[in-house]
């Protein structure tokens, strides 16, 4: 891998940089997300940080903070910071407070949410279209679209696809790593839906990203199931192929959401061991960048960030 790119793997006991500003960062810190944002990066941090950083300086500085806790994921966006939270509640940073958005209460629709557990929903991930359209994966919920920077919301997907993670294709494509179904894609803002199994050993999928050049998306048998592998296919079309070359012939579970990024030609993912890939050719190769704990979240920076000190 060249020094151009950086990746970032959290876990249940800090960060882990591979690249060109290798190291551990956070110790001891619990990572439940982490994003890339122009020359930095971004990680939700138990109880309910957001803190901004860049590897190799370890003095990462606090964003916002909900001590409460219960948040799940968190995406920079031109409407702000979103972060997503246990009981399906959707948040903005606004200065060092993280404030609900009260409309992505109000959704139709919201009231059959559920979890296969029994348990409250949860927004799972987050995306943003190229026109600025922000979506939100509720598990189990389907995917909520704003058009409006998140003052109101529609519902999009069946919310029995079971979507574990929407993503966005260069030209505006959704894409959904659904639990039934395989691969779905709306080439229409999500008012439609094409599913694609085709080539899945199994169509039991929990992330995907997008390359300039390919979709990558994760499957399985089902949620338990130790067959969990990472498939790529073009972005014009055709078949989705798993992804043999320079990757474990199993992944011993399932590749759970989060544990892949992309962008631009580059991508990452993490395995349920703690083995971390990168490639640079839009997912065709890969090589090994090292070994972490258990992963909990993998985002990439194509240009080494410089930490900002203020």
């Amino acid at each position: 891998m060249s020094g151009g790119m950086t990746v970032l793997v959290g876990t249940d006991r800090g960060l882990q940089a591979f690249g060109g500003a290798g190291g551990a960062l956070l110790d001891g810190r619990e990572v439940v997300d982490v994003a890339a944002e122009k020359d930095r990066f971004i990680a939700l941090v138990e109880p309910g940080m957001v803190l901004a950083g860049a590897p190799p300086d370890e003095d990462w500085e606090l964003v916002a903070q909900r001590p409460v806790g219960g948040l799940t994921c968190l995406l920079p966006t031109r409407a702000g910071l979103l972060i997503g939270g246990d009981g399906a509640h959707l948040f903005r940073a606004e200065g060092q407070q993280i404030q609900r958005i009260t409309a992505f209460d109000e959704v139709e629709g919201r009231d059959a949410w559920y979890t296969p557990w029994r348990g409250p929903p949860a927004v799972r991930s987050l995306a943003e279209a190229p026109d600025g359209a922000l979506l939100a994966n509720v598990h189990v919920g389907g995917i909520l679209r704003s058009s409006d920077g998140g003052q109101s919301w529609e519902p999009t997907i069946d919310i029995d696809r079971d979507v574990h993670q929407v993503a966005v294709a260069p030209a505006g494509d959704v894409l959904a790593a659904c639990g039934v179904g395989g691969l779905g894609i709306s080439d229409d803002a999500g008012r439609s839906w094409t599913f694609q199994a085709e080539g899945l050993d199994g169509e039991y999928c929990r992330a995907v990203a997008v390359t300039d050049r390919a979709i990558l998306v994760t499957a399985s048998a089902g949620p338990f199931a130790q067959d969990g592998a990472l498939y790529r296919r073009a972005l014009d079309g055709g078949p989705l192929e798993r992804v043999r070359r320079d990757l474990p012939e199993r992944a011993g579970g399932n590749i759970d959401t989060g544990w892949l990024a992309a962008a631009g030609a580059d991508a990452a993912v993490a395995l349920p061991d703690g083995s971390v890939f990168g490639s640079e050719d839009g997912g065709d190769s890969w090589s090994r960048l090292g070994q972490v704990g258990r992963p909990r979240a993998v985002a990439l920076s194509r240009r080494a960030p410089t930490a900002s000190r203020r």
